[in-house]
C-alpha cells in the first residue's frame, strides 16, 4: 500500500510539472511558484455559491472558483480545527499524528510539517493565523520563518479572552504586508493564512450582520470572503498557486447537532477545496470525483517542485487536465476513499469515538451503532441503510479497517493545558481539560453511541454558548438541569457550572461545585483557580489565598493566578508576598496591565508615588480602554498633590459613555471641590 500511495504522487508530481511547464512557455511562470494557502476555518460546501449555495455569502470565492479548479466532493478527516489543520500540513490522518482534539493536543517532532519542506528548499515561509487553537505553541509553527499569532487588535480587553481570536482583516493585513516584502525581494514564498470568522459564536461586522439579518453564520462568511478577497488582490496570478480549503464544516441542527466535533456527517466533513494554478491555468474545471483535505500537502509539494514524501495522502494532478488539454479533468477518475474520525465527545464524556469511510457514492459510520447511507439517493443521510446493503458495508468497512490500521507516527502527544489557555479555549466554545489517557480506539456497546447522547450535548453546547457569551443566569439553568438528570456529569462540565454559579453570585453553589470536582478527578490548577476566586468574592480571603497559592504551585505558568494572589495578599495586608505574586505574574508577561498594576498598588503603598506612576502609565499603554486604570492614576496624582491633574482625569472619564465610570467620575470630582 506505502509503494502504490508513494508510486500515485511522483506520477502525480510529473504530471502537475507537466501543467507548469506549459504555463512557463505561455507565461513565463518562474520554476519556484509563490504557493498560498487560505484555510476558512468553519465553512460548510454548500453555503459557497460555487457549490450550489444560494445565500450570496460569497462572491469573492465564486470569481475564484471560475479562475481555477473546484474539487466538488472533499472531505476533511476530522470536524475539528486543530487536527484537521495538522491533517492539512502533514498529510496525515489524525490518529496517525497523535492530534485528536483542541487544546490538550499537540504535534510532535516526528510529525513532517509542510512549511519545513519549503523552507529547506529556500522559500520564504510565513503563516497567519486568526485563533488560539492553531497558535504556536499547538506545534504548527514549525518550519515557518514568521508565525504571526499576535492579536494586536485585542489589546485592552479582558485579559481572560485576550488573544482569542482576531478578526480576518487584522490577519489579512498582517499577511500582505509580509507577502509585498517577499514580493520585493524577489523570494519565492510560502504563506499560510487561517481565517477563524464563520466559527460560532456567530457575531459578524454590522455591514455583514446587515446583509444577512436572519443568518449571521453566513453574515460571518460574506466578511470571510471579503477577507480572502483582498488576500487576493495582494498575489500575482501569474507567479502564485493559491489553494482555498475549509478546515470542517457546521451543522446547523442536521441530526440534532448545532455546531461541530460531535459527529461525521457531510455538514461537517464535507468542505470548499479550490485551486488556482500559476496563469490561471485550467481556470473553470470542475473535478467531480472525491477528494480529500490530507490530499492537500502532496499537492502543494507537487506544486513546488519539492521532493515527494510518504504520507496518507495523494497529490491531486492526476485529476487535472494535462497541459494543453481541454478544461475537463481525466475520464472515469475514481472517488478517493476518504476517513473522517470525530473523537471530541469521547475526549470529553468518554463516549465512543466515530469513525467514517466515504466512497463509491456510500458512506459507511463506524460506532456503536453502525450506519450506512447512499449519498446519491440520500445527500441528507437521513435513511440509515446498513444491514440493507450488505456488500457495500462489508467493502467500505474492510477498507475503513485497513486504514485504521496503519501505524502511527508518535505516540499520544497531549500534554496539560495551561489553565490561562483553558480558559480562552473556553471562550471559544471548546472544552479542556487536564490531559489524561483517553481512550480514542474501542467502539463497542458499552460505550455511548454519540446518536443517543447529542440531547444531552446539545445541552451542554447550549450551556457553554450561554456562558460564552457572558449569559451567565441561562447557563446555570442549563447546568442545574443538567446536573439533575446526570448526577454523574464529567467534570469538565462541572467547571463550567462553577463558573457560571459564580458570575452570578451563587458563590456557596460554586464552591460546592469546586470542592466536589477536586473530590472526583485529579486535581487541577484551574480548579483550585477557579475556588481561590470564589473564596475571594465571598469574602474569605484566607481561603482564597490557600487555594490560590495551590494553583500557582501546580502551574507557575499561570499569570492569572499569580496576579489575583498578589490582589488577595494585598487585601490581607502581606505587602511583600503580594509584591513577590505581581512581579512573578510581570516576569511571565511584562505587558500585562493587571500585573503592572499589582506592582503600581505595591509601590503605592510604600509611598513610591513616583514608581507608582510609572507603572501605572504602562499598565495604560498596554490597556488604554480599562478605565480602572486612569482612576488609579488620579489617585496617585491626588497622593502627589497634583490635584489638577487629577481632577483633569475625573473630568476626562466624567465624559465616557460608560454611564458607571462617568457616575464613578462625577463622584470622585466631587471630593476635589
Amino acid at each position: 500500500m506505502a509503494r502504490v500511495r508513494r508510486t500515485r504522487v511522483v506520477a502525480g508530481l510529473f504530471l502537475l510539472v507537466a501543467v507548469l511547464a506549459g504555463c512557463r512557455r505561455a507565461s513565463g511562470v518562474p520554476e519556484r511558484p509563490n504557493v498560498l494557502l487560505v484555510t476558512i476555518d468553519t465553512i460548510r460546501a454548500d453555503h459557497v455559491g460555487a457549490y450550489g449555495g444560494a445565500q450570496g455569502a460569497t462572491p469573492g470565492i465564486d470569481a475564484f472558483a471560475r479562475e481555477g479548479v473546484v474539487f466538488e466532493q472533499a472531505i476533511a478527516a476530522a470536524p475539528l480545527t486543530l487536527p484537521s489543520h495538522v491533517t492539512l500540513l502533514s498529510g496525515f490522518l489524525p490518529f496517525r499524528t497523535g492530534v485528536r482534539v483542541n487544546g490538550t493536543d499537540h504535534v510532535g517532532q516526528s510529525v513532517p510539517l509542510l512549511a519545513e519542506a519549503f523552507a529547506d528548499r529556500g522559500y520564504r515561509t510565513g503563516a497567519f493565523v486568526s485563533a488560539l487553537v492553531v497558535k504556536a505553541g499547538s506545534g504548527l509553527a514549525r518550519g515557518f520563518s514568521r508565525y504571526d499569532d499576535a492579536f494586536e487588535a485585542n489589546r485592552g480587553k479582558d485579559e481572560r479572552v485576550f488573544e482569542v481570536e482576531r478578526r480576518g482583516e487584522e490577519t489579512t493585513a498582517k499577511a500582505l504586508e509580509w507577502i509585498a516584502q517577499q514580493r520585493a525581494a524577489g523570494a519565492p514564498f510560502f504563506a499560510w493564512v487561517h481565517l477563524y470568522d464563520p466559527h460560532a459564536p456567530y457575531a459578524p461586522p454590522p455591514a455583514f450582520a446587515a446583509r444577512f439579518p436572519g443568518s449571521p453564520y453566513d453574515g460571518e462568511i460574506a466578511y470571510a470572503d471579503s477577507c480572502f478577497t483582498r488576500l487576493l488582490a495582494g498575489v500575482d496570478a501569474a507567479d502564485t498557486a493559491v489553494l482555498l480549503a475549509g478546515d470542517h464544516g457546521e451543522s446547523l441542527g442536521e441530526h440534532g447537532e448545532a455546531g461541530h466535533g460531535v459527529f461525521v456527517y457531510d455538514a461537517t466533513v464535507r468542505v470548499p477545496l479550490l485551486l488556482r494554478l500559476p496563469g490561471r491555468r485550467l481556470a473553470g474545471t470542475r473535478v467531480r470525483s472525491q477528494v480529500r483535505l490530507v490530499d492537500v500537502a502532496p499537492t502543494l509539494r507537487g506544486l513546488a517542485r519539492l521532493a515527494p514524501s510518504e504520507c496518507d495522502g495523494e497529490d491531486l494532478a492526476p485529476l487535472l487536465p494535462s497541459a494543453g488539454a481541454s478544461s475537463a479533468p481525466p475520464a472515469a477518475a475514481e472517488d478517493r476513499p476518504a476517513f473522517s474520525e470525530a473523537d471530541y465527545a469521547t475526549f470529553v464524556l468518554g463516549w465512543s469515538p466515530m469513525r467514517a469511510l466515504r466512497a463509491g457514492g456510500h458512506k459507511y459510520i463506524e460506532a456503536p451503532k453502525r450506519e450506512l447511507y447512499d449519498l446519491r439517493a440520500d445527500p441528507g443521510e437521513r435513511d440509515n441503510v446498513f444491514g440493507r446493503d450488505e456488500d457495500a458495508s462489508r467493502d467500505l468497512a474492510r477498507q475503513l479497517a485497513a486504514i485504521a490500521a496503519r501505524k502511527p507516527l508518535a505516540a499520544a502527544t497531549s500534554s496539560a493545558v495551561d489553565p490561562e489557555a483553558a480558559r480562552r479555549l473556553a471562550s471559544l466554545g471548546y472544552i479542556s481539560g487536564a490531559a489524561r489517557p483517553v481512550d480514542y480506539d474501542r467502539i463497542d456497546a458499552t460505550r455511548t453511541d454519540p446518536k443517543d447522547g447529542i440531547g444531552v450535548w446539545k445541552q451542554i453546547e447550549a450551556g457553554l454558548l450561554a456562558r460564552q457569551t457572558r449569559d451567565y443566569e441561562k447557563a446555570v439553568a442549563i447546568f442545574e438541569r443538567l446536573l439533575a438528570a446526570y448526577p454523574t456529569l464529567n467534570p469538565i462540565i462541572l467547571r463550567d457550572y462553577a463558573e457560571a454559579c459564580r458570575e452570578t453570585g451563587r458563590l456557596d453553589r460554586a464552591i460546592e461545585l469546586y470542592e466536589r470536582v477536586l473530590k472526583t478527578s485529579e486535581p487541577d490548577a484551574n480548579d483550585f483557580f477557579g475556588l481561590g476566586v470564589a473564596w475571594h468574592l465571598e469574602g474569605d480571603d484566607a481561603k482564597s489565598a490557600v487555594n490560590l497559592e495551590r494553583a500557582v504551585a501546580m502551574n507557575p505558568s499561570d499569570k492569572m493566578a499569580w496576579v489575583d494572589l498578589g490582589s488577595v495578599r494585598l487585601t490581607l495586608r502581606d505587602v511583600p508576598r503580594a509584591g513577590e505574586a505581581f512581579a512573578k505574574a510581570a516576569a511571565l508577561d511584562p505587558q500585562s496591565a493587571k500585573a503592572l498594576s499589582g506592582l503600581a498598588s505595591i509601590a503605592f503603598e510604600q509611598r513610591d508615588f513616583g514608581k507608582s506612576e510609572g507603572l501605572l502609565r504602562s499598565a495604560i499603554a498596554a490597556a488604554p480602554e480599562d478605565a480602572e486604570l486612569r482612576f488609579h492614576l488620579a489617585r496617585v496624582k491626588r497622593a502627589m498633590g497634583d490635584v489638577a491633574a487629577a481632577r483633569a482625569i475625573y473630568a476626562e472619564l466624567a465624559k465616557s459613555t460608560h454611564a458607571e465610570v462617568a457616575s464613578a467620575a462625577e463622584r470622585a470630582l466631587a471630593t476635589l471641590r
